[in-house]
Order: structure tokens, then sequence, then C-alpha cells
């Protein structure tokens, strides 16, 4: 941002860009930290020329043209992800690009006052551009449950950076050219924060973060909210930062019967792939599980392979007994049925196999999953559904069912699905780790897919 400002006052062009592999020195709106260390993204600046700049009503400090100009990046970006199928991109008031919860690029505008010797008295901005493309930002362990990338969102390919560049650059021409009143109407279509939606809200400076409900978005980029005392409050992105308040819940049990390493990767790993603007993601102990408030917005528990050295009994789980029982939904990870539920008893036996590795197959789909450690595999009955096969589309063993429980539905994994490339130097046990942590991450992110395409069987998404 301070290279492109002093080139564009020394007489760089229009549309000039400044880029880097990396900075260690990036920032966001309101000198919040941008992490741009991450390779094979697009950390960019680009001079944009502007008539001048009208101060803003909220802040003689703020110009509207500083917010057409991040939202115009944001479009220009949103636009080309769904043309790359990435449907679920929308625009995060008021200047970041989300998809599923999950923060995909960020944009900052920043005016450098009059161009020396403009015959047309022009302004300089600098637009800046942090696009995370093909950085595997789900396992970044200081962004987990925060950030994905196009190749997280787009089934693991990696992705020309280039043609990314160029396709936002082309869409940046046709939003530069339009008048506030149409980009505001085109910004509207791609909202992340609609009417009615409850929401969690910051103020910036300092003061008691706060729940309110979104009345509207006004042409000054200005959301209206109104509190749970009924106090209307005017949010502009320079003095409040909105975040949603999802109503639904999945719960990880992480009470004393649980191994606290996997539940925890259990809990990294949902709150990396699932929607998470509509689904809070939390850990759940014994003292929790007993009061049975969970229930209340719960709509999926996920357990975890149980500790073998504590002693449990299915009576230990009645609460999710009965939340299962009155139509809740339940994922067992290398756990058997009859662990949790009395009278549910899907055989499982070990899986054969030669290697600490197996390939996982569904639908058209296949990955690299760790099965050491006596991973299962299962004879289903009539009553079971195979979703997942070890080895083979066609005859592999089954690696997971799903099988109803009273009114609610189970879906049990045989293998680890929660131990990534980034985890197998702690698995005991294991030669060769260099190249086993290889080949999990060359299809981790069709691991990802299979883990949303398990859970999609028990909760709406």
């Amino acid at each position: 941002m301070d290279d492109a400002k002093l080139g564009g006052l020394q007489g760089d062009p229009q549309g000039t860009i400044y880029i880097s592999e990396i900075q260690n020195k990036a920032r966001g709106t309101k000198d919040h930290k941008w992490v741009a260390l991450n390779r094979g993204n697009l950390y960019l600046s680009m001079v944009i020329h502007l008539p001048p700049p009208i101060p803003h009503k909220s802040n003689v400090q703020t110009y509207l043209e500083r917010y057409d100009l991040e939202v115009v990046g944001a479009l220009a970006l949103i636009c080309t992800l769904h043309e790359m199928s990435i449907p679920g991109a929308c625009l995060k008031w008021p200047n970041d690009v989300w998809v599923k919860g999950h923060k995909i690029a960020g944009f900052l505008a920043e005016h450098g006052g009059p161009l020396p010797g403009s015959k047309e008295d022009k302004h300089l901005f600098v637009l800046g551009m942090g696009i995370n493309v093909n950085s595997d930002m789900r396992r970044n362990p200081d962004l987990i449950g925060i950030a994905t990338s196009i190749r997280c969102e787009n089934g693991g390919v990696v992705t020309s950076r280039e043609t990314v560049l160029a396709e936002v650059c082309n869409k940046l021409e046709f939003y530069l050219g339009l008048s506030h009143e149409d980009l505001f109407r085109e910004a509207s279509k791609f909202l992340l924060f609609r009417a009615k939606q409850k929401v969690r809200v910051q103020p910036v400076l300092g003061g008691k973060m706060f729940s309110a409900t979104v009345e509207e978005l006004q042409e000054d980029w200005c959301i209206i909210v109104r509190d749970t005392n009924g106090q209307q409050v005017r949010c502009y992105s320079h003095d409040h930062s909105l975040r949603p308040m999802p109503s639904s819940a999945i719960y990880v049990y992480s009470g004393r019967m649980a191994d606290s390493w996997k539940a925890r990767l259990i809990l990294n790993s949902l709150k990396s792939v699932v929607d998470t603007s509509q689904f809070f993601v939390d850990a759940l102990n014994d003292e929790k599980l007993a009061e049975g408030i969970w229930q209340k917005d719960a709509v999926l528990m996920v357990i975890g392979e149980l500790n073998p050295k504590e002693s449990k009994t299915v009576e230990n789980f009645a609460p999710i007994q009965k939340f299962i029982a009155s139509g809740g939904s339940v994922l067992l990870i290398k756990n058997k049925t009859e662990q949790i539920f009395p009278n549910i008893v899907v055989p499982a036996q070990p899986l054969e196999q030669s290697g600490p590795l197996s390939e996982v197959y569904f639908c058209d789909k296949n990955f690299t999953a760790l099965t050491t450690g006596s991973a299962l595999t299962f004879n289903p009955d009539a009553k079971s559904e195979v979703i997942g096969q070890y080895n083979s589309h066609d005859s592999g063993s089954p690696s997971a069912v799903l099988v109803k429980v009273g009114a609610g539905k189970c879906a049990v994994l045989g293998f680890n699905i929660e131990i990534t490339y980034n985890d197998v130097d702690t698995v005991s046990n294991l030669t060769e780790i260099d190249k086993i942590s290889d080949s999990l991450s060359k299809t981790i992110v069709t691991r990802d897919d299979y883990l949303n395409y398990v859970i999609s069987f028990l909760i709406k998404q």
C-alpha cells in the first residue's frame, strides 16, 4: 500500500499494480493485522485515479469513494468465484468476501491525496487486495475456522493466480464504471447480512459486544440494526464490526471419556469445513452434557474415538440417547454403535490392511486417509446405508454407514478422519512420517468434502 501510494504520487498510471509473494507488515481495515505470509496467494495494491472525494457524513476523515472502491474489489472477486463454481461467495460487510462463514479475501482502499499535475483534478486512491488462492488456509494453526481459499473451495485444484488476477481486473473495469446507486444495487444482491438476521455487534473503539437484528443496509453503506432493548443503532464499518449469530449448534463431546487430542482435532476440522455463519461449533464437557441445555440449539452431536483407559457404560451417554431418540443426529468417529446406544448394533470388525494408509471412496471421488490403529469396517444390514468404502467404489469394505436411531440418525465412520497431514508426527508407532504426510496432503480437500458429505446426511446445510 505504501509503495503503491508513493508510486502513484510519482506518476504511476491508472491500474499499476504492486504485488508480492508474501508480506510481513500487511495491514487491513481499522489497522487490523492481515496474515499475508502464506505462499500461493495474491497480495497486491492497485493505483486508481478518481475524481475528488466527498467527505462522508459520518466522519470527515472518511470518504464514500473509499467504501465504494472496496465494494468494487469485492464484487469483482465474487463474480469471478461464482464463475469458478464457488456460488457461496458473498460480501461480508463492508469489504471482505466470505465463503460459508470463512474469509477468502479482504479489500482495503486508502486515499492518497490529489495527483500532482493532474489536468482533471484527479485524486489518488490505492486499492489493496488479499486473495487466498492456493494456500491450505484450513490447516493454518492461526486461521483455523476463520479463513479459506479458492483451492479449499474448489476441490483442491491448484488455480492459476494469473488467471484469477486477470478475471478480477476485467470485472474491476465494469464495476468502476457504475454509479454509486448502481453499485449499491449490485452489492445488495450478494450481501451476507440480510434483514431480520441475528448478528453480534462489536464497537471498534471499545464497548461491550451486543446482540442485534439487522434491519437494512443504507446507500451510504451504513447498516441499521436493532439491539435486544429495541434501540436502533447505525453501524458504519469504521466504528462497528458485525458477525453472524448462528441459531443452530454442532457439539463435539470432550468429556472425561473422550480422547482429548482427537476431540480437539475434530473441533478444528468442523470449524474449518461447515458453514460457520449458520452453525456454531463448540466442545461439550460432561457437566454441560448432563445439564441438557445444549439440546435447545443442537442439530448434531459428534463423538470421537473414546479413551480406552477411561471406564464407560452406555448410561454415561443417556443425554445423547435422549437427543437422538427425539430426532437429533449423531456422528460417531471410530466408535461402535453399541458403545453409545444400548439397542443399536452395526456389526464392525478391524479393517484388514497392509499399511497405515487407505483410500476412501464416495460418489465419484476418493482421498487418502490414515487408517492405522485398528480402523473399523462394517457389515451393514437392510437398516443401514453405506456412505463410504475403503479402496474401491464397488467392492470395497464399508468405511462409513448411516443408520436410523429412534426419530434421529447416526453416521458411523470407521477411521480417524480428523487426523490430517499436520498431525501425523504425533501419532505413535508410525514410520516414514514425511511420506505419509505428503500422501495425506495431496487429497486433503477431498477429505474435507467427504466430511461435509457425511454431515449432509445428518443436517441441512
